[in-house]
């Protein structure tokens, strides 16, 4: 049996590393396509992110609006006005219809 120098020992081992780098490069790349599934599941996790802070905003927004409507009663009253159509007791609303041609 051979004694192994540490010179030779250190390039045994280099060399098996280089081999085994060589080979997780071919399964990444060739191995059924895990690299570039892996590639576009990221673009879809950083879509599905913008799209949850856009939703994020839309949901504050919305949690705003639903607090004004249960404690701001002036914004109460602009919306029963302007979205209802709703007028105060002894109030009179005119309205003026358009004319159309020749009239």
């Amino acid at each position: 049996m051979k004694i192994l120098t540490a010179n030779k020992l250190q390039w045994f081992f280099m060399a098996l590393a280089g081999v085994g780098l060589c080979l997780m490069l071919v399964f990444m790349f060739v191995g059924g396509n895990q690299f570039f599934d892996y590639r576009a599941l990221q673009r879809q996790k950083s879509a599905i992110t913008v799209e949850n802070e856009a939703l994020r905003q839309k949901n504050l927004e919305t949690s705003r609006l639903v607090d004004r409507l249960k404690n701001d009663m002036s914004y109460i009253e602009h919306v029963a006005r302007e979205e209802l159509g709703m007028v105060k007791k002894d109030e009179v609303v005119y309205t003026f219809g358009r004319q159309g041609k020749g009239k």
